[in-house]
């Protein structure tokens, strides 16, 4: 996934939705959400939602 899906799939699931609703809004699988997702280690989450704002 690109940087900003994955800045994107960050943010949708800090508000608590669900891996197979973040993959449907950004037409994905819900494979490649959770593989991004599980890369993404809590200094990097806080800096990708903080990019965004």
């Amino acid at each position: 996934m690109t940087p900003a899906r994955v800045t994107a799939a960050v943010r949708m699931r800090s508000e608590r939705q669900s891996i197979a609703a973040i993959a449907r809004v950004l037409g994905v699988g819900a494979s490649s959400v959770a593989r991004a997702l599980s890369k993404v280690d809590s200094e990097h989450l806080l800096a990708l939602v903080d990019q965004q704002k």
